[in-house]
């Protein structure tokens, strides 16, 4: 069985097919369980997941059923043998490392990451753009969102922000400027807070020979932080707008990186999982 969570939640079978997960208290009960992969989520914390608002009181039986039927979405022929555990005030989901989209993009990035932390830029770059290419729209599309679920989807939001970063890191690193300058713009819109990305396209601009352009970057990033929360942009940011002022040839790409051999990512389950 696979799961996404990084977009629409989707089941499918080991054949391929699409699981149908029509009724909402189904989706917001899988993607509680999936979010608490291989652990033991509480009757409580489901009950206040699927009834945010007010429990009613067949809140535990209903919860039972909502369980069975969810098995029986997993594993028609027989729901007992689904990955859905009964345990002493709670439930389980079993999950292989795998089998989750959002298992297979946490260890992508966290080696995306590494890699780039050792210099080792071709790796990075492979390992961040799988991660990413997981992603098909917002975190649990579709489904009813308690706090629980909001603040976990706020929390994947933050992971693939990071992702985008690091990638942004690795492709500057490497010289490929004008292809960040181009990737970063909707970032930024989306996030226009996020200095470090605003700072990235900056420097990306700079680099493509468009000074004028990374200089109304930092003007619009000062303007949005004035507008929003009264500050100025961080000292870093700052720093790199008077580097550009004055042309600082230290901007400019390194003579030379660090290549890293694809040859061991490319070899591992994640180089072949897209």
């Amino acid at each position: 069985m696979k799961y996404r969570i990084l977009g629409p939640l989707e089941a499918c079978a080991v054949t391929g097919e699409r699981i149908s997960i029509a009724k909402p208290k189904h989706r917001q009960l899988l993607a509680t369980l999936l979010l608490s992969h291989n652990a033991v989520v509480t009757t409580d914390h489901l009950i206040g997941n699927l009834w945010e608002g007010g429990q009613p009181n067949t809140a535990r039986g209903l919860l039972k059923t909502y369980i069975w039927g969810v098995r029986r979405l997993l594993s028609p022929r027989d729901p007992t043998v689904a990955p859905i555990e009964t345990l002493t005030g709670g439930y389980r989901m079993l999950v292989d490392a795998d089998d989750l989209d959002l298992l297979v993009f946490s260890e992508l990035a966290r080696e995306g990451r590494n890699m780039l932390r050792g210099g080792h830029l071709d790796a990075a770059d492979d390992a961040l753009r799988l991660a990413l290419s997981l992603w098909r729209g917002p975190v649990l599309q579709g489904v009813p969102k308690s706090w629980s679920l909001s603040d976990a989807a706020a929390h994947l939001d933050e992971e693939r922000l990071n992702a985008v970063e690091d990638w942004a890191e690795v492709r500057l690193t490497l010289g490929c400027h004008v292809d960040v300058a181009g990737q970063l713009r909707p970032w930024v819109r989306a996030n226009p807070l996020r200095e470090r990305l605003w700072g990235q396209l900056m420097l990306a601009l700079f680099r493509s020979g468009r000074r004028g352009e990374a200089l109304q970057v930092f003007h619009e990033l000062r303007r949005g932080l004035d507008d929003e929360l009264g500050i100025a942009p961080s000292a870093p940011v700052q720093h790199l707008h008077e580097q550009i002022l004055r042309d600082d040839p230290g901007l400019l790409v390194p003579d030379s990186v660090r290549p890293y051999s694809r040859a061991e990512l490319i070899s591992s389950r994640y180089g072949q999982s897209l």
